[in-house]
C-alpha cells in the first residue's frame, strides 16, 4: 500500500479560474499507510475564484493511522472568499488519524464572509485522533455572519479525542446564527467522549442565539466535567426537537445545581419546549435535586419529571442573597438559613466565640474538674459533665434561669444517695436521688 506522498504531487494543477472545487480532494489519501504530508502539497491550489468549495478536503486523510503531523502550512493557499458553498469542506479531514496536534493557523487562510452554506463544514474533522488541546483561534478567520445553513457544522469535531484536557475560552467566538435558519445539529457530538476535558468555558456558545433540531444533541456527553457554566447558552430563545438530547449525559462527574442563567434566553421567553427537546439531557449525572443549603430554589418552568420534555427533577439554584456571618454555616436545604459553628453563640447577625458551654441559647462557664453543670429545669445527669463515673440520677431543680450551680456527689446520709447542689451563692442544698 501507499505509504509515503510525492513532493509536488499536485504542482501542475491549475484552478485559477475554476469555480468550481467541488469534492477536489475527497478521500483521496484515505485508508492509506502514509507517515506524513509533504509541506506545500497544496500549495499551488489557488481557489480564489471558486465559489463552490463544498466536499473539497473531505476524509482527504481519514484513517491514515501511521500519520502524525500536520504541516501547519497545509492549506494557506486555499482561500475560500469568494465560496458560497463550504459544505462538508473539512469533514473528517483528519478523523481517526495518528496525529497528536494541530498547528496554529491551519485554517487562517479560509474566509466564509461570502459563504450561505456552511453546514458539517468541521464535521468529525478531528475526531478519535491523539491530539491533547485545541490552539486558541483555530476557527477565528471562519465567519458565518452570511450563512443561512450551517446545520452540522461542528457536529462530532473533536469527539472521541480523550487528551484534550481544555477547551479555548473564544474557540467560537466569530461564529455566529444571526442569518441561519438552518442549525440543525450544529454542535451535536462536539466534544463528546473527550473524557480529559473537566471544564466549559461560559462564553463559548455566546453567540448563538437561533434554536433547532439536535442542536446541542450529545456535545458534552461523556466528557469529564463537573459543573455547568452559568450563561452557556444564555443567548438561545427558541426550542427545538431533540434540541439538548444527551448534552451531558453520562459526565458522570457532573454535580451541583443547574445556574439559573444557562439558559437565560429561553426562559425569558417564556420556557418554550418542543417534543423531547429535554431527552435524557442530564441523565447518568450527579446534578442535584433538591437546592442544597445557602441556595433556594429558581422556578425556571422546565422543572417536572418527563424525560423528553423537562428537566426529569433536576433543579436551578440561587445562591442566597444574604451575608453569611463569619463562623457560621448554612443550615437547611433550599433555604438560607444559618447557624454558629460549634464554639460560636449568635448574637444578633454575629457570631461570638463561647469558652464556655453553650445553654439555651446563652455562653455559660465552665464546670471545674470533676464538676457538672446544672441550670434550672429537670435534668438527666450528667449535663455538660467532665466525670463520667459519677452516676445518672435525675434531678428536680428549682432555681431561675440565671442560677448556676455545681454539682458532685456526697457519701450516702442515712442510706439515701445524696446529691450536693453548691450554688454560687455558697449555699449547700441537698437533692434525694429517686433510684
Amino acid at each position: 500500500g501507499i505509504t509515503s506522498i510525492p513532493a509536488g504531487l499536485f504542482s501542475t494543477i491549475n484552478t485559477s479560474s475554476a469555480i468550481n472545487t467541488y469534492y477536489m480532494f475527497a478521500s483521496t489519501f484515505s485508508g492509506t499507510g502514509i507517515t506524513s504530508i509533504p509541506a506545500g502539497l497544496f500549495s499551488t491550489i489557488n481557489t480564489s475564484s471558486a465559489t463552490n468549495t463544498g466536499y473539497m478536503f473531505q476524509s482527504t486523510f481519514y484513517g491514515c493511522t501511521s500519520l502524525t503531523a500536520i504541516p501547519a502550512e497545509l492549506f494557506s493557499t486555499i482561500n475560500t472568499s469568494s465560496a458560497t458553498n463550504t459544505t462538508y469542506l473539512f469533514s473528517g479531514t483528519f478523523s481517526n488519524t495518528g496525529i497528536t496536534s494541530i498547528p496554529t493557523g491551519l485554517f487562517s487562510s479560509i474566509n466564509t464572509s461570502s459563504a450561505t452554506g456552511t453546514s458539517n463544514m468541521f464535521q468529525s474533522t478531528f475526531s478519535n485522533t491523539g491530539i491533547t488541546s485545541i490552539p486558541a483561534g483555530l476557527f477565528s478567520s471562519i465567519n458565518t455572519s452570511s450563512a443561512t445553513g450551517t446545520g452540522s457544522m461542528f457536529s462530532y469535531t473533536f469527539s472521541g479525542c480523550t487528551g484534550i484536557t481544555a477547551i479555548p475560552a473564544g474557540l467560537f467566538s466569530t461564529i455566529n446564527t444571526s442569518s441561519a435558519t438552518y442549525t440543525s445539529s450544529m454542535f451535536s457530538g462536539t466534544f463528546s467522549g473527550c473524557t480529559g476535558i473537566t471544564e466549559i468555558p461560559a462564553e463559548l456558545f455566546s453567540n448563538i442565539t437561533t434554536g433547532g433540531y439536535y442542536l446541542f444533541a450529545n456535545t458534552f456527553s461523556g466528557t469529564g466535567i463537573t459543573s455547568i457554566p452559568a450563561g452557556l447558552f444564555a443567548n438561545i430563545t427558541t426550542g427545538g426537537h431533540y434540541m439538548f438530547k444527551d448534552t451531558f449525559s453520562g459526565c458522570g462527574n457532573l454535580s451541583g445545581y443547574i445556574p439559573p442563567t444557562t439558559f437565560a434566553g429561553l426562559i425569558a421567553n417564556g420556557s418554550p419546549t418542543a417534543a423531547d427537546m429535554w431527552y435524557n439531557t442530564f441523565s447518568s449525572t450527579n446534578l442535584a435535586t433538591t437546592c442544597p443549603a445557602g441556595t433556594t430554589q429558581y422556578i425556571t418552568g422546565y422543572e417536572g419529571s418527563t424525560r423528553g420534555t423537562t428537566w426529569y427533577g433536576k433543579v436551578s439554584c440561587e445562591p442566597c442573597a444574604n451575608t453569611l456571618p463569619e463562623n457560621a454555616t448554612y443550615s437547611t436545604a433550599n433555604s438560607c438559613d444559618w447557624t454558629c459553628d460549634t464554639g460560636y453563640l449568635q448574637n444578633n447577625d454575629v457570631c461570638v466565640e463561647c469558652s464556655g458551654a453553650i445553654y439555651n441559647g446563652r455562653c455559660r462557664e465552665l464546670c471545674p474538674v470533676g464538676r457538672a453543670l446544672f441550670h434550672a429545669g429537670e435534668y438527666t445527669y450528667p449535663v455538660f459533665a467532665d466525670k463520667t463515673d459519677v452516676p445518672s440520677p435525675v434531678l428536680h431543680i428549682r432555681r431561675d434561669e440565671n442560677t448556676v450551680c455545681y454539682v458532685y456527689l456526697e457519701p450516702d446520709v442515712g442510706g439515701e444517695h445524696g446529691l450536693k447542689l453548691r450554688f454560687t451563692d455558697n449555699k449547700v442544698y441537698h437533692a434525694i436521688d429517686p433510684r
